[in-house]
């Protein structure tokens, strides 16, 4: 004699359906998280290294934005932006800011809808910021 009837078979298929959708959110979403949040780290530590070099007066800006894609490496870095605020007066500080917009991997904004990532999916992007200040002087 069978243990499971036809019916408690398609009931396991319905619990399936229902409970397949959110696990797979969960999965995207935490593998997004980490991917986005590696990308934030080097751009920080990158921006931290660009303001260190910016800081003495005898450096240049394109050699700071050389230092800060260096830096950044794995991620490619477009725009640098670079402000020296009474920057020979070693009370002054030197600000570099990193604009990057991080491609989404995973389909994670096609299950999401309207919530977290709006409509992107595969190929959205999120905008990733970071910025360093030092005061100048080295």
């Amino acid at each position: 004699m069978s243990r499971h009837s036809r019916s408690d078979k398609g009931a396991v298929a319905v619990e399936a359906a229902l409970i397949l959708p959110v696990l797979l959110t969960l999965l995207c979403g935490i593998i997004e998280f980490g991917l986005i949040l590696s990308t934030q780290i080097s751009l920080t530590q990158a921006v931290r290294e660009g303001a260190r070099i910016s800081s003495f007066v005898a450096t240049t800006d394109s050699a700071v934005r050389v230092r800060v894609r260096e830096a950044a490496n794995p991620v490619v870095v477009a725009d640098v932006s670079i402000t020296r605020t009474a920057c020979p007066n070693p009370a002054g500080f030197t600000t570099v800011t990193v604009d990057h917009p991080y491609s989404l991997v995973t389909p994670i904004g096609i299950l999401v809808g309207d919530g977290l990532f709006g409509d992107q999916g595969v190929g959205g992007t999120v905008n990733l910021a970071a910025r360093g200040v030092m005061r100048c002087g080295g």
